[in-house]
């Protein structure tokens, strides 16, 4: 058991260094191929200044015919000063760089602006400015004849929805028929029937004493 842990009890030399192994001059030489420069560098490098020209388009110049993008369209098919398209309908220019400070995509500030101008110059007539004939003053003459036997059925049907005992109007039957089997409507019913069998003997002693001048009759109860 003693002697597998025996590894740990040797004697280890921590002063070395790795750089002591090397010869004498074999570091200098390792050192001085870091300091040379490195020959396949970035192209650019190479030139010298004013040498390298950047290849600037615009929508004034076109690309030039050494382009690869000129060369691609032409294995496309595409000729000079043709419009792109499998018929050359396409445009013969390149698309212009537009600022865009809205959220709008592409092309959609363009078809609002055809929409509204359609819409302005076909715009629907009022009827203040529909031209006045026969036809159309019989057309508004037959609507308010319509308009008014509505109004009379309306007011002919309200008028059977018309409590007179209590002196209240209903616009709907089902209205008028909760307030029929309410109890106000029926302590007024039971109120008026007691007061009836009140005053009409009253009234029929009154009219039995003093008979009517002109006929002599007695007043109907």
């Amino acid at each position: 058991m003693a002697d597998r842990f025996s590894r740990f009890n040797e004697d280890r030399d921590f002063q070395g260094n790795h750089f002591d192994q090397y010869e004498e001059g074999q570091l200098e030489l390792e050192q001085a191929s870091l300091d040379k420069p490195i020959e396949s560098g970035n192209h650019f490098d190479q030139y010298e200044e004013g040498q390298l020209e950047l290849e600037q388009a615009s929508l004034d110049k076109p690309i030039e015919s050494d382009n690869i993008g000129h060369r691609l369209l032409q294995k496309h098919g595409w000729k000079l000063g043709q419009g792109l398209g499998k018929t050359m309908q396409g445009r013969t220019d390149p698309v212009p760089i537009i600022l865009k400070y809205d959220v709008m995509g592409m092309g959609r500030m363009e078809m609002e602006l055809d929409y509204a101008e359609d819409v302005t110059e076909k715009r629907r007539a009022l009827e203040v400015e529909k031209e006045d004939t026969e036809e159309r003053r019989q057309k508004y003459k037959d609507y308010a004849e319509k308009e008014k036997a509505i109004a009379k059925a309306l007011e002919d049907l309200r008028a059977n929805f018309y409590c007179e005992l209590c002196d209240k109007q209903y616009q709907k039957h089902q209205e008028f028929d909760n307030h029929i089997n309410s109890y106000d409507h029926a302590h007024k019913q039971v109120g008026s029937s007691e007061h009836r069998a009140v005053v009409n003997p009253v009234l029929q002693g009154d009219r039995d004493a003093n008979p009517s001048p002109c006929t002599g009759a007695v007043l109907p109860s």
